[in-house]
């Protein structure tokens, strides 16, 4: 009808990259409603974030899919009622001013100087070779159980959720360090926090997106260490007790 378009199938270009399923709008109500039912791929990201309102917070190519609603004016208005589900995967981009591995090095304090030095110099944007999420969008937020972050230096993997208007952040996760931070990071820490041979520490991620805050939880990590500790002392009693008991004529 006159008041409604179903483009079945549909592919054109988009931030750089391409669209590729259908897409559906209904303009009979005061405002139009849209649908997004598609296939992504090597879209621009920080591009495609401008066009929505938050520039300069991640950059990258994203590919994925979406099956996606909403309503507005213009596509930009759209975005922010948007409900449905994606699987988004960015690859060799940068998150601006997050920060983590300053963060971890700070918490960590692994090697001499390390903490006055993350502190007072270098960029605080952190560079990834793949940022990838299922998102579950309703209400304005996008909400995630599977978030993971890799780098050449660490493997983030959080849940939580993002305001569609990047105005909050509130992940919680853990932070798994690469062999050659793990290697800097001493061996206790290494020893007493590793799991699978790597350090792991538990991190929040809150804030605006332009005005990340990252924690590392010290007291969960000091809780941890000690346990771990704890429980390595109290085996090698027992194989020392068990050691007597045997050699005993």
């Amino acid at each position: 009808s006159a008041d409604s378009v179903n483009l079945d199938p549909i592919s054109f270009g988009l931030f750089g990259g391409k669209y590729e399923g259908t897409l559906a709008a209904n303009l009979a109500g005061r405002t139009p409603a849209f649908r997004w039912s598609a296939a992504l791929t090597n879209i621009d990201v920080a591009s495609a974030s401008a066009f929505a309102g938050t520039p300069g917070v991640v950059t990258g190519r994203l590919s994925g899919k979406i099956d996606l609603t909403g309503s507005g004016a213009d596509a930009a208005s759209a975005i922010k009622t948007v409900r449905g589900t994606a699987r988004i995967d960015v690859v060799d981009g940068i998150v601006k001013k997050l920060g983590l591995v300053r963060n971890v090095v700070i918490a960590t304090s692994m090697r001499e100087g390390a903490t006055k030095q993350a502190m007072s110099g270098g960029s605080t944007d952190e560079p990834f070779t793949r940022l990838g999420a299922t998102l579950r969008m309703a209400n304005g937020l996008a909400t995630t159980d599977d978030l993971r972050f890799e780098s050449k230096d660490l493997l983030l993997t959080a849940a939580g959720n993002v305001r569609l208007d990047a105005s909050s952040v509130n992940l919680a996760g853990r932070v798994q360090l690469s062999d050659e931070l793990t290697k800097q990071a001493g061996s206790d820490l290494a020893r007493y926090t590793a799991e699978q041979g790597r350090v792991t520490l538990p991190a929040t991620i809150t804030g605006p997106a332009e005005n990340l805050s990252v924690k590392i939880d010290v007291a969960d990590m000091a809780k941890r260490a000690i346990t771990n500790r704890a429980t390595e002392e109290a085996e090698k009693q027992l194989k020392k007790g068990l050691g007597g008991l045997l050699r005993r004529p």
